[in-house]
C-alpha cells in the first residue's frame, strides 16, 4: 500500500495552471492572426484605390507616332586648318560613298567637350566603340548615295522615325557605290583630296579608304556612337549630317611624303593609317536635329 500511493504521488499529471494558461494563448494567436489579415486588406483596398484612374496616379506615357525625317549631309567646314602635326590643309575633294543613317536613343561614345585644356595641345580620349548601348532605333534614312562634301550640303532623302528623344547615331558606308562619282572612289568607299603646307613645302595629296579599312567588330562598314543634339523629336523635322574633316586629317603627318609634291597617299604608309584612325572615329561625325525642313549650315566652330 505504501509503495503504491508513493507511486501514485510520483506519476506525472497534467496541471490545472498550464492548462488555464495554454487555452488564452492560443485564441490570442489567432486574434492577432486575424487583425493582422485585416489591416493588409486595408492597404491592399487603399493602393488600388490610389491606382485607379479616379486616383491620383500619373497618366501613361503617350504612344510614340510616326514622323518624317529629312536627311542631310555636309562638310562642318571647308576652310583650311592647322593638324596637330603642324601642317595646314586644305580639302578640295572629299568623296564618300554613304549608306544607311540610324539614329537612337542612346548615350554616345563620347560627348565632344571643349574644356580649357585643349589650348594646351593635350587630346581628349575617347571611348573603345564597344562601350557604346545604342538603345531604340528612332529614325533612318535608308538612301545610298555617292556625295562630295566639298559641294555642299546634299539633301539625301526623306526617311521614317518615330517620336521620342535621340542623342546618337549610326553612320555606315555603301561598298556598292554606284554613279558618275563613283568611279572617282577608284574601289573604295571614302575619297580625300587636298593640299598640305607646312615650312615652305607644299604637297598636293589624295588618299583612297576601302571598305575593309573601316569595318568594325561586328563586321559593318560603319562608325557607331556618334553624338546627335538637339534631339527631341516632336514632329517632322531635319537630321544633318556634319563630317569634320579636320578631325578625320588632325593626326596626319606628310613629313614622309613631302618630298615627292604630289602624291597618293600608299595604304601602309603612317599617314594613311593616321587618316583611317581618323574616319574610324566617332567625333569626326556630328548629328544635329532641327524641326521642319532646314538644310542651311549653322555657324562654324572656331577652334581655341
Amino acid at each position: 500500500m505504501h509503495r503504491l500511493a508513493r507511486s501514485a504521488v510520483l506519476r506525472p499529471r497534467s496541471s490545472p495552471l498550464r492548462s488555464s494558461r495554454l487555452v488564452p494563448a492560443r485564441v490570442g494567436l489567432r486574434a492577432r492572426r486575424a487583425a493582422l489579415g485585416g489591416a493588409l486588406a486595408a492597404a491592399l483596398q487603399l493602393l488600388l484605390a490610389v491606382a485607379s484612374p479616379s486616383g491620383c496616379a500619373e497618366a501613361p506615357p503617350e504612344a510614340a507616332r510616326r514622323v518624317t525625317l529629312t536627311s542631310v549631309v555636309r562638310a562642318r567646314s571647308l576652310a583650311p586648318f592647322l593638324n596637330a602635326a603642324g601642317w595646314t590643309v586644305q580639302v578640295t575633294r572629299a568623296i564618300v560613298s554613304l549608306g544607311p543613317l540610324y539614329y537612337h536613343s542612346g548615350a554616345p561614345v563620347v560627348a565632344r567637350l571643349r574644356p580649357w585644356w585643349i589650348g594646351l595641345g593635350v587630346r581628349i580620349a575617347h571611348a573603345h566603340p564597344g562601350h557604346y548601348v545604342q538603345g531604340e532605333v528612332l529614325g533612318e534614312s535608308l538612301t545610298e548615295r555617292v556625295v562630295d562634301l566639298a559641294q555642299g550640303p546634299i539633301v539625301l532623302g526623306a526617311g521614317e522615325g518615330v517620336t521620342g528623344t535621340a542623342r546618337s547615331a549610326r553612320l555606315t558606308f555603301s561598298e556598292a557605290p554606284s554613279g558618275e562619282l563613283a568611279r572617282a572612289l577608284a574601289g573604295g568607299v571614302v575619297r580625300i583630296e587636298g593640299t598640305a603646307e607646312r615650312d615652305g613645302a607644299v604637297l598636293e595629296f589624295g588618299a583612297t579608304v576601302s571598305a575593309s579599312d573601316l569595318r568594325d567588330s561586328t563586321g559593318t562598314v560603319g562608325v557607331a556612337g556618334c553624338s546627335l543634339t538637339d534631339g527631341e523629336i516632336t514632329g517632322d523635322g531635319t537630321v544633318t549630317l556634319a563630317v569634320r574633316l579636320e578631325e578625320a586629317l588632325d593626326q596626319v603627318d606628310f613629313v614622309d611624303l613631302a618630298a615627292a609634291g604630289r602624291v597618293d597617299l600608299p595604304p601602309a604608309s603612317r599617314a594613311h593609317q593616321a587618316l583611317v584612325r581618323g574616319l574610324r572615329k566617332a567625333a569626326t561625325y556630328e548629328f544635329v536635329f532641327t524641326r521642319g525642313r532646314d538644310v542651311s549650315p549653322p555657324p562654324e566652330e572656331s577652334d581655341p
